[in-house]
Protein backbone atom coordinates (compact mmCIF):
# COMPACT_ATOMS: atom_id res chain seq x y z
CA UNK A 1 0.00 0.00 0.00
CA UNK A 2 2.91 2.17 0.24
CA UNK A 3 3.43 2.96 -3.07
CA UNK A 4 -0.07 3.45 -4.00
CA UNK A 5 0.27 5.91 -1.53
CA UNK A 6 3.67 7.57 -2.82
CA UNK A 7 2.08 7.42 -6.26
CA UNK A 8 -1.01 9.65 -5.06
CA UNK A 9 1.75 11.93 -3.45
CA UNK A 10 3.76 11.99 -6.82
CA UNK A 11 0.48 13.16 -8.07
CA UNK A 12 0.00 15.95 -5.98
CA UNK A 13 -2.14 15.08 -3.34
CA UNK A 14 -1.85 15.41 0.78
CA UNK A 15 -2.86 12.45 2.39
CA UNK A 16 -3.38 11.96 5.90
CA UNK A 17 -3.78 8.22 7.26
CA UNK A 18 -4.05 6.65 10.59
CA UNK A 19 -2.19 3.45 10.43
CA UNK A 20 -2.24 0.55 13.56
CA UNK A 21 0.88 -1.79 13.81
CA UNK A 22 0.27 -4.40 15.99
CA UNK A 23 3.96 -5.97 14.88
CA UNK A 24 4.95 -2.41 17.29
CA UNK A 25 3.35 -2.92 20.60
CA UNK A 26 0.04 -2.68 18.97
CA UNK A 27 0.74 1.58 18.12
CA UNK A 28 -1.03 3.70 15.73
CA UNK A 29 0.68 6.36 14.02
CA UNK A 30 -0.19 8.90 11.61
CA UNK A 31 0.95 9.65 8.66
CA UNK A 32 1.12 12.38 6.17
CA UNK A 33 2.20 12.51 2.66
CA UNK A 34 2.94 15.49 0.84
CA UNK A 35 4.49 16.40 -2.78
CA UNK A 36 7.62 18.19 -2.72
CA UNK A 37 7.10 21.21 -5.30
CA UNK A 38 9.86 23.14 -6.95
CA UNK A 39 9.12 25.60 -9.68
CA UNK A 40 5.68 23.99 -9.99
CA UNK A 41 7.11 20.70 -10.57
CA UNK A 42 6.17 17.44 -8.26
CA UNK A 43 10.05 16.26 -7.62
CA UNK A 44 9.68 14.66 -4.55
CA UNK A 45 7.28 13.40 -1.73
CA UNK A 46 8.00 13.84 2.12
CA UNK A 47 6.32 11.83 5.07
CA UNK A 48 5.71 12.20 8.67
CA UNK A 49 4.54 10.03 11.37
CA UNK A 50 3.34 10.82 14.51
CA UNK A 51 2.85 8.66 17.44
CA UNK A 52 -1.29 8.42 18.32
CA UNK A 53 -1.76 5.79 20.36
CA UNK A 54 -2.56 7.33 23.78
CA UNK A 55 -4.72 9.81 21.63
CA UNK A 56 -6.66 6.40 20.00
CA UNK A 57 -6.86 4.33 22.88
CA UNK A 58 -8.37 7.34 24.77
CA UNK A 59 -10.74 7.56 21.66
CA UNK A 60 -11.64 3.74 21.74
CA UNK A 61 -12.13 3.90 25.82
CA UNK A 62 -14.75 6.86 25.19
CA UNK A 63 -16.88 5.56 22.61
CA UNK A 64 -16.63 2.19 24.70
CA UNK A 65 -18.05 3.87 27.57
CA UNK A 66 -20.51 5.77 25.48
CA UNK A 67 -22.03 3.07 23.73
CA UNK A 68 -22.11 1.32 27.21
CA UNK A 69 -24.33 4.21 28.78
CA UNK A 70 -26.43 4.40 25.96
CA UNK A 71 -27.23 0.74 26.09
CA UNK A 72 -27.72 1.12 30.03
CA UNK A 73 -30.10 4.48 29.13
CA UNK A 74 -32.01 2.40 26.85
CA UNK A 75 -32.90 -1.14 28.47
CA UNK A 76 -33.06 0.35 32.09
CA UNK A 77 -36.61 -0.35 33.81
CA UNK A 78 -36.19 2.15 36.57
CA UNK A 79 -36.31 5.78 36.10
CA UNK A 80 -33.36 7.94 37.02
CA UNK A 81 -33.03 11.78 38.01
CA UNK A 82 -31.27 13.79 39.71
CA UNK A 83 -31.74 16.44 41.81
CA UNK A 84 -30.66 19.21 44.24
CA UNK A 85 -30.82 19.15 47.85
CA UNK A 86 -33.58 21.29 47.49
CA UNK A 87 -35.49 18.95 45.49
CA UNK A 88 -35.19 20.87 42.17
CA UNK A 89 -34.45 18.57 38.97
Amino acid sequence: FWKERFDRAFAGEKQTYVDFYPEFGNRYIQIELFPIIINYEIVGASIYGKNITKQKNAEITIQHNQQLLSSISKNIREGIYRSTPEGLV
